[in-house]
């Protein structure tokens, strides 16, 4: 009876131990294509002979939807060597399968099957959730074969993961610095890595310059050192299996990352989350980061700055110049004054100028706008040795303030000619400042004054003296050069000053403005400073006046009205104009030391009128020219050219006349203004001359005879002498005393008056004699007064 019963219950008893996966496979219609495969591929025997698998297993619907190839490997990938139903899924779970890619994942001895990655959805507490392998999803569970083998079937065929480059192009603004920077080929190699990418923009933790340089190709080695933090070599790190707690991990660049499992099983690398974890390729795994870290390795100097800027022909020349040690890393912080590209030509710096002016460009410390004033002087790393031991030149700063599109007024600050752009920038203490131009290493004397046409008489003057050269070859000096309008306004001093007779006064005055000590207008303005000039003994002193944005120059002994005051133009360029060997200021003022005389004869050489002297000397006037308090009207040569001289030297009395007619008996005015009078001359009280004003400019001045006014001469030019209160008055024609008759009345209003007395007279005489006459006919005939 029971054998019976047996035949009866086996057919119902399990198979388990008597199947194996094709077995399975092949009594169900859904696996026909994939069973086809096996053979195809001669992979039937090594299955069977699997004791524990799990094989995810595409439905023939699965290979329909398929575009690709199906090797071996492809159907190896859907075999797992171990036991795995559904139940022993969770979110996240790695499994390693029997596609292996010998190195490409690690060595034999590590376990190098191609990974598959199980994703669950829904609600997994209520048994409801959906799970996924790689991209397919399993639509039925737990398939028997025996208790070590399953099959899960699968509504997608697994793809092998790519390498691990291919996955850079999703992650676009990552992808093309890992190409620039030559890493890119480096995750096409079969060999393992992790990396750590992110959708962020890996330059945004970096500022514009800082970006701007690791992009450039200066900046290829940090942009590298960079990169390579974000990948670790050898084994891959997957999060799958991670336990709670910290872990140090070592990245290509040599630095460590470390890495924080929590205990809800999220992570994080430096503190940055990873917000996908796992991303499976053939050669390694990627892991999605919020942010990207950044290596302590990396740092930035002035140097990488100055790339960022793209200042980097600076750079290269103070490399090459031997000044490089400025933009290592020291103690000492530097200001640097850094030119763009356009604007710097080496062709114009002579190589042995190119170190001077280099260190032009650097100033000890950190100077921040916020410390610059307008007409601030700073001290520059040159020293071109002639200023005196040790003393730096000097960069001149202006601050002003300008409205930029009706916005808030902002500070432009320029170093020269050279205006500092958009905003400064600070690095480790040092600070750099992107120029618009070029630094002029300030030159000569002669090549810093020669551009300025309102400098052209001084320059003149120099050459004239003798004295261009001599003044190049003193150190630390301060120069206080007279302008154009300064010379003008000594009139015809300055033609005597650079005729050959005024050589020496010349030389002394030009000698009187150059101080023997760097004075710069800022030192000026907090100070009274008397010190020695090149003219010999003689002291001059600078001092401020009430008005405390004022400097006058002058003698010592002197006041406010003998003193110049340094020019002050808003376009700049008046004072502190620098030079190789000291400081120049524009003065409005000539100053003429004691111990230069310049007398009316010297200013009659200067302005060439060798007629009036010659006129003067036959007068026996020479002695009365050359009084200090003496003021001449002296006639050009070409005005006497209208004059007979022969009848006139020929008559004694007429040139003394003319002569002591020429002589103001006034002290010199020192304002134009204050000459429109009334004068006596020499000749007479009465033989005055009129000094008017001819149309509408005051500077205009005419002399004319008075009671003789058509007799007119225009003053052309001023002069006085530099000691006491005389001068000359060049006039373009010579005056003619008028003839005087009785009651030194002029000749012809004598006769006149002469005709008016007569006439009087005789008319005075008619009437008495007629009187007398009746008087004597009436007595003669009888006539008797009534009553007598």
């Amino acid at each position: 009876m029971k054998f019976p019963l047996l035949l009866l219950i086996y057919p119902l008893l399990p198979v388990f131990g008597y199947k194996t996966i094709i077995d399975v496979l092949s009594e169900d219609e859904r696996f026909h294509t994939l069973v086809t495969h096996l053979q195809h591929t001669r992979l039937v025997p090594f299955i069977n002979n699997l004791t524990t698998a799990t094989f995810f297993a595409p439905d023939n619907h699965a290979f329909e939807i398929f575009n690709g190839d199906i090797d071996k490997n492809t159907l190896l990938y859907h075999l797992v060597p171990f036991t795995f139903q559904t139940q022993d899924f969770y979110h996240g779970q790695l499994l390693s399968s029997l596609y292996e890619r010998p190195n490409v994942l690690g060595s034999n001895e590590n376990d190098i099957g191609q990974r598959i990655k199980v994703t669950k959805e829904g609600k997994q507490s209520q048994g409801r959730s959906k799970v996924f392998i790689n991209q397919a999803q399993i639509i039925t569970q737990d398939i028997p074969v025996n208790n070590h083998t399953f099959i899960q079937a699968i509504d997608q065929l697994l793809t092998p993961p790519p390498m691990l480059d291919t996955f850079l192009p999703t992650y676009p603004l990552l992808d093309s610095l890992l190409k620039q920077a030559d890493v890119n080929a480096l995750l096409q190699q079969e060999a393992p890595f992790t990396v750590f990418l992110s959708q962020a923009d890996p330059l945004h933790a970096f500022n514009n310059i800082e970006a701007n340089y690791m992009t450039s190709t200066f900046g290829k080695k940090d942009l590298q050192r960079y990169l390579n933090y974000l990948i670790i070599e050898g084994f891959p790190t997957f999060a799958d299996g991670l336990q709670p707690g910290l872990e140090k991990v070592k990245t290509r660049n040599g630095e460590t990352l470390l890495l924080e499992t929590k205990q809800d099983g999220s992570k994080s690398i430096n503190g940055i989350p990873i917000i996908q974890q796992d991303i499976l390729a053939a050669n390694g795994v990627v892991h999605e980061l919020g942010d990207l870290p950044i290596p302590a390795s990396l740092n930035f100097d002035a140097r990488k700055y100055m790339y960022g800027l793209n200042t980097t022909k600076f750079v290269d020349l103070l490399d090459r110049y031997g000044l490089s040690s400025y933009l290592d890393a020291s103690p000492h912080h530097y200001t640097f004054l850094a030119p763009e590209n356009a604007v710097i030509d080496e062709n114009e710096i002579p190589n042995h100028d190119k170190r001077a002016w280099l260190s032009y460009h650097i100033a000890n410390g950190s100077w921040t706008p916020d410390q610059f004033y307008d007409g601030m002087m700073l001290d520059a790393e040159y020293i071109p040795g002639n200023l005196g031991p040790d003393v730096h030149q000097k960069i001149p700063i202006f601050v002003d303030e300008e409205d930029i599109l009706n916005s808030k007024p902002s500070l432009s600050i320029r170093f020269g000619r050279a205006r500092a752009l958009a905003n400064n920038v600070s690095i480790h203490g040092n600070v750099i400042y992107q120029v618009s131009d070029t630094l002029a290493v300030p030159g000569d004397l002669l090549s810093q004054l020669v551009v300025d046409l309102d400098l052209s008489t001084f320059i003149a003057t120099l050459y004239v003296s003798g004295l261009a050269d001599d003044l190049q070859h003193h150190h630390g000096i301060t120069l206080f050069v007279p302008t154009n309008t300064a010379f003008q306004r000594l009139g015809l001093l300055t033609k005597f000053l650079v005729h050959p007779a005024g050589k020496s006064q010349l030389k002394t005055i030009l000698r009187y403005h150059v101080v023997q000590q760097l004075l710069y207008y800022d030192d000026m303005l907090h100070r009274v400073y008397e010190v020695p000039t090149l003219a010999n003994d003689t002291l001059l002193r600078t001092r401020p006046t009430g008005d405390k944005s004022r400097i006058l120059i002058g003698p010592p002994d002197g006041n406010d009205s003998e003193a110049g005051a340094i020019v002050q133009d808003p376009t700049e360029g008046s004072n502190n104009i620098l030079m190789a060997n000291g400081v120049v200021h524009k003065v409005e003022q000539v100053q003429i030391p004691a111990q230069v005389k310049i007398s009316n004869y010297d200013l009659l050489v200067g302005m060439g009128a060798t007629t009036m002297l010659k006129v003067l000397e036959k007068a026996n006037l020479t002695e009365t020219l050359n009084r200090s308090d003496t003021v001449v009207l002296v006639p050009t040569d070409r005005a006497f050219a209208r004059v007979d001289l022969t009848a006139l030297f020929n008559d004694p009395v007429q040139l003394d006349r003319v002569a002591r007619f020429h002589f103001l008996q006034s002290p010199w005015q020192t304002d134009v203004s204050l000459w429109q009078a009334d004068y006596d001359t020499l000749l007479s009280n009465k033989d005055k001359v009129i000094i008017k004003q001819q149309g509408n400019d005051h500077d205009n001045l005419v002399v004319t005879v008075k009671d003789k006014e058509s007799m007119m001469a225009e003053i052309t030019g001023l002069g006085r002498v530099t000691a006491g209160r005389g001068g000359v008055l060049e006039i373009n024609a010579v005056l003619i005393p008028i003839h005087r008759g009785i009651f030194g009345l002029p000749f012809i209003w004598s006769i006149v008056v002469l005709i008016v007395i007569l006439s009087i007279s005789s008319s005075i005489l008619g009437v008495v004699g007629f009187i007398g006459y009746k008087i004597y006919t009436r007595r003669r005939l009888g006539y008797r007064a009534i009553g007598s």
